[in-house]
């Protein structure tokens, strides 16, 4: 965008934190009284926005770590002049854009965002901006593309490297080996050549953890072996000095088929655990106890001797997703997976490990993939939000008292709905969706209100037919914004299966 010169006469006063704002009387020159650094720049509207609504001046800025530093939101009136500088011990070429945000009793009205505000070094600038109304659309539509491996089927989104860049780990199906996409100060990911090699074939999900408590994240991924074999359990990459990486260690595991993982405290302890379910299908109806959970110690790499707690998940067949997060209020983390032959969800209650879990289940129909834990109403306390891979697409789940869940809506965006993340996509306080739609191959993109409710505002076609596709969300261009990843198949024909993941940025300033 070119910044144009066009100046409009100053009125009202912005007061920021971090950025500074002109006075309510125009300043006699650019900047005056202002050392180092500074824009004086002058705002218009769309037609049709009264006044009377709240302004935001936020500095995005991409040094030693990225941030967004924004103003405090005041009620302001047309014409608007803002001085800003760039905030405290910040270069005023590490600024990489402004965004500005107009709004009214929570609802976003118009925005703008002005790329390299300074032009690359310049100390003292007047410009103008025109704000455009706010469309509701959330994510560019042109996606960005990276090459992977052979069936990239998931991905994780951690800093590995401790640079302030977050880094893309994708777990490869049909290859025996893990894909890091490592985040830069230029916004783009550089790919490790070659792939890490990993233990085991296939999997399906990895973990980022702490493994060797050194202070730095490594991977796990758990090996889908259908029969006991040398290669079944979890493969353990730890990450060595300038991004560099172990030779794998293996965890044997007298279980089979080992799906999904995460890393939470479950009991309470401070310390992080593995968590991985099992997917084993009961073989015979009404489904007995076939899917378990496995509950690996902190330092089981280190003490080998610490065998993973099991608990048996009484109602669940073909366990598929899980997640970990905060449903109760106490310091241990539940977990909710997702039972997709039996057609149910159970939420497993954090607990002491030498106790029997507390286990709640759900029925929500045939074929539940992936499960989400949010608040969906504003009310602090964390939901559920199940992603169906048969009609409906989405069912939320609400608590309405400690520990006590009832399903309070079912919302179809689409064919085979098998994924859906929810975030702040739009920065309003309140939750969204994105959830991917299998047999469409669209992503439906949904609004929260706040109240539980979701609507429709942007529908993003034209993308490539991941079956079983795998959706994770996280700031990935450094902008304080939630981004989405869209990976590939589960697919066992390597022919059938693309190699790439693909990214869809946040356009909202």
């Amino acid at each position: 965008m070119k910044l144009s010169r066009i100046a409009f006469a100053a009125a009202a006063l912005l007061s920021g934190t971090s950025l500074a704002s002109c006075s309510q009387n125009p300043p006699g020159g650019v900047c005056d009284g202002v050392t180092g650094a500074c824009l004086d720049l002058y705002v218009s509207y769309p037609a049709g926005i009264a006044t009377g609504y709240d302004m935001e001046v936020t500095a995005i800025y991409d040094g030693k770590s990225s941030k967004r530093i924004a103003s405090k939101p005041g009620t302001v009136s047309l014409p608007n002049h803002f001085r800003v500088v760039p905030p405290p011990g910040v270069t005023s070429a590490e600024v990489s854009a402004i965004s500005i945000r107009a709004s009214s009793r929570g609802e976003l009205l118009a925005t703008a965002k002005i790329p390299d505000p300074f032009l690359a070094g310049t100390e003292h600038l007047t410009s103008s901006i025109a704000l455009k109304r706010y469309s509701g659309e959330i994510f560019d539509t042109k996606y960005t593309e990276y090459i992977a491996c052979k069936g990239p089927r998931s991905t994780r989104i951690a800093d590995l490297d401790r640079d302030g860049h977050n880094d893309i780990v994708v777990t490869c199906f049909n290859e025996s080996s893990v894909a890091v996409l490592y985040g830069t100060p230029q916004n783009q990911f550089t790919r490790i050549q070659p792939n890490l090699a990993r233990i085991g074939m296939p999997a399906y999900f990895s973990a980022v953890m702490d493994v060797d408590q050194n202070g730095t994240l490594d991977i796990v991924t758990p090996s889908y072996e259908t029969s006991p074999s040398s290669t079944n359990g979890l493969s353990v990459l730890t990450s060595a000095p300038n991004r560099g990486w172990v030779i794998p260690k293996s965890v044997s595991s007298s279980e089979v088929r080992l799906l999904d993982a995460v890393a939470a405290d479950f009991n309470g302890d401070g310390l992080m655990e593995l968590i991985v379910n099992t997917n084993e299908v009961a073989v015979v109806p009404p489904p007995p106890s076939a899917s378990k959970l496995l509950i690996f110690p902190g330092n089981f790499l280190a003490d080998a001797g610490k065998s993973f707690f099991k608990i048996d998940l009484p109602k669940i067949s073909g366990a598929y997703s899980l997640v970990a997060g905060f449903l109760d209020g106490d310091s241990s983390a539940d977990v909710v997976i997702t039972g997709n032959s039996s057609g149910n969800i159970s939420v497993l209650w954090g607990d002491n490990l030498q106790k029997t879990p507390s286990i709640q289940t759900y029925n929500v129909g045939i074929d539940p993939m992936s499960v989400v834990i949010a608040d969906i109403n504003n009310d602090k306390q964390n939901d559920i939000i199940v992603a169906h891979c048969t009609s409906p697409s989405v069912i939320l789940f609400t608590q309405s008292a400690n520990r006590v869940f009832q399903e309070f809506k079912r919302i179809d965006t689409g064919k085979r709905s098998c994924s859906a993340v929810a975030d702040d996509f739009d920065r309003d306080g309140r939750t969204d969706l994105a959830v991917w739609n299998n047999e469409d191959f669209t992503i439906s993109v949904l609004r929260g209100t706040g109240s539980g409710e979701f609507q429709l505002v942007q529908t993003i076609s034209n993308l490539y037919k991941a079956y079983y596709g795998h959706m994770s969300s996280g700031d990935l261009n450094n902008d304080g914004m939630p981004d989405i990843i869209l990976s590939g198949s589960a697919s066992n024909d390597p022919s059938a299966v693309g190699e790439t993941v693909r990214i869809l940025y946040n356009q909202v300033p």
